[in-house]
């Protein structure tokens, strides 16, 4: 039997797998509202054997006459919910009544669980639970897969009596299987090294209620690794015989990660401009290129055009994220705390000299080597040139680095950023968090896109200053906020920007642009470049990542595209064009693009005085096949 820090270490390594699709969904109804589900979704810790983990879940009835009700479970494991001891699941209501009795997760897939009629404005409360067994074997190692709720319902029904659900452990289909699905609970990404769970057949959940996982909440793309976030998906509606409603809907599922989620590969949030950097599928954290400043965490070891260097203080194989300034950087390991390290203490929210430049800890309100706790519980990280910030579990926000106008704090360590919505309320946790050039951006459930910091050559639209530590709502993106957009109307998903620049990517794959200058829109000639407006030329985008002057994205062919402004680093063309195709994964530095292909090879382009994109140096104008060995964040 494996201990269970090596199975932790194993939940978040298959948890970058389905990270594409954490953000894909939000709780509105394709054709009309008739049910609200909270949370929309959720960030769930696998548990190590013989250990469980809760979630709650609701549902309330948004008409004036009563619905009828019922669950629907879906999901996929190679292994994970099969074998010789599966992973098992169980529901219960708050006061303790079963609705789902404990059952492996393989007999209840697929199955329509009845529920008790929903009255006008009512609301119906889950608590579910997933238990691995305290013999989990080698066989489960590695194993990973998604489990989705759905609540259902219909209106205007004719006159059907559903099934009866059978007892036991084999769950019957009822009649109401047949149902449109309207609001969607939960999808919970599930991914351990090891998974199953033993019970004693019908006993109670546990017997001392356990607090909510340090990384339960709603997640954020982008949370994480949120450069790979995949536009809303719509699940096609479903159509039956036995019902035919005259007003039914279903909404997006929401799959949500075991956090935080192992985002392997270069990163995705770095600000850096002479050293690349990436998060090994050893989980440890890598830079190349210029390592000296204590950017490598190892003084003795750091220097000039430098091929991959194992970054020095963090223990090994813990990393899942990984975030870099100028010449600073952070990483966030399996259990929710953030590393520092680099030339200024100050920016990466250890606050003190660290001996022979290691890695350390980042505390609350102290220095590393202060008397604060720990700061922990973090789900993603991100930063801008001087400054780095989290997404709590909680659904706070966490900042530190340089407080003038580039979102960090005042504090030693780190601080909890005020000003945002509450969220406890629903719709009000954030999803999205992501450092452009100097300030920050984040996106609520319901859409809203907040941003702070944004001194000089901010990548904000027209209009908006400087806002220090105080988010403001970034008005002039509202039209394309979710909560503002008609059914089925594109919404914005991400937002990010270099200098004097920025974009935001819409569900529908659409891309908004704006800039102080036409050149930085890739819209072409526009006497209104400050103006968010959509790039015509763009489509069916996936994921975009800005650097200084330019910004690299990836559509769902495989292939990257990209444009600059007329003094880009990077040396994209001003009108969008096609870098490359065959491409897995990429990232933009702050003057260079470095992406892999699909025969595993990487390649460059821009502004390279120290190796960042390999050997020779020199600015690349054109794509080169990168020299350095990147093989550890290889996808």
């Amino acid at each position: 039997m494996i201990a269970p820090r090596s199975i932790r270490a194993l939940i978040a390594v298959i948890a970058a797998v389905f990270l594409g699709l954490v953000q894909s969904a939000g709780a509105s109804a394709v054709a009309s509202d008739l049910i609200d589900t909270a949370p929309t979704s959720l960030v769930i810790d696998a548990p190590a054997p013989g250990e469980s983990q809760k979630w709650d879940m609701s549902v309330k009835n948004l008409v004036d006459s009563p619905v009828p009700l019922a669950l629907e479970i879906s999901g996929r494991s190679d292994v994970l919910f099969s074998g010789a001891a599966p992973m098992e699941l169980t529901m219960n209501t708050p006061d303790g009544t079963a609705v789902v009795e404990r059952i492996r997760v393989g007999e209840v897939l697929g199955r329509t669980i009845r529920l008790p009629e929903l009255q006008a404005g009512a609301s119906y409360n889950l608590v579910g639970t997933v238990t691995l067994p305290r013999d989990a074997d080698n066989s489960y190692q590695g194993a990973g897969g998604n489990l989705k709720f759905h609540f259902v319902t219909s209106i205007d029904r004719p006159n059907v009596t559903p099934d009866k659900p059978a007892s036991g452990s084999d769950l019957a289909h009822t009649g109401l299987r047949n149902l449109i699905p309207v609001g969607v609970a939960a999808a919970l990404l599930l991914a351990v090294g090891f998974g199953s769970s033993s019970f004693v057949e019908r006993s109670p959940l546990m017997s001392k209620p356990s607090n909510i996982s340090r990384r339960q909440c709603l997640a954020a793309t982008g949370l994480f690794g949120l450069a790979t976030f995949v536009g809303a998906a719509q699940i096609p509606v479903a159509t039956s015989a036995a019902y035919k409603d005259k007003t039914h809907a279903r909404s997006e599922a929401i799959p949500a990660n075991a956090g935080p989620p192992f985002a392997v590969g270069v990163s995705k949030n770095s600000r850096m401009v002479d050293t690349g950097m990436g998060v090994g599928n050893d989980g440890n954290v890598y830079v190349w290129g210029l390592t000296f400043y204590e950017i490598n965490g190892d003084i003795p070891t750091s220097g000039w055009q430098k091929p991959p260097q194992k970054v020095a203080g963090i223990p090994d194989g813990i990393v899942r994220q990984a975030t870099g300034q100028i010449y600073n950087a952070n990483a966030l390991d399996k259990d929710g705390t953030v590393w520092g390290w680099g030339s200024y203490n100050f920016r990466d929210g250890t606050d003190a000299p660290k001996p022979n430049g290691n890695a350390k800890q980042v505390r609350i309100n102290t220095a590393w080597n202060g008397s604060g706790a720990i700061l922990d519980k973090i789900i993603a990280i991100s930063s801008t040139e001087y400054a780095g910030a989290g997404i709590r579990s909680d659904g706070t926000i966490w900042h530190w680095g340089y407080p003038l106008g580039y979102g960090g704090n005042a504090a030693p360590g780190a601080s909890q950023l005020a000003g945002l919505p509450d969220p406890s309320v629903a719709g009000n946790r954030p999803i999205y968090l992501k450092g452009a050039y100097t300030n920050f951006f984040l996106i609520l459930e319901r859409g809203d896109v907040y941003y702070w910091g944004g001194i000089g050559g901010n990548s904000l639209p027209s209009g908006l200053l400087d806002t220090g530590a105080t988010p403001r709502l970034v008005s002039p993106l509202a039209p394309w906020f979710k909560r503002n957009v008609a059914p089925g109307a594109p919404y914005i998903v991400a937002v990010d920007g270099g200098i004097n620049m920025g974009g935001a990517l819409l569900s529908n794959g659409q891309v908004l642009s704006w800039g102080t200058d036409a050149s930085r829109t890739g819209r072409g000639p526009t006497t209104t470049p400050t103006v968010p407006t959509v790039v015509p030329s763009l489509s069916q985008i996936k994921s975009m990542q800005f650097g200084f002057t330019g910004v690299a994205l990836l559509n769902g062919d495989g292939e990257l595209w990209g444009y600059g402004a007329s003094d880009d680093y990077g040396q994209f063309p001003q009108n969008p064009t096609r870098i490359d195709t065959g491409v897995v994964q990429y990232g933009s530095g702050q003057g260079f693009y470095l992406w892999q292909k699909s025969d595993g090879s990487f390649w460059g382009r821009g502004y390279n005085p120290q190796g960042a994109i390999g050997l020779p140096i020199g600015t690349q104008i054109a794509n080169r096949k990168v020299s350095w060995d990147l093989g550890m964040v290889t996808k």
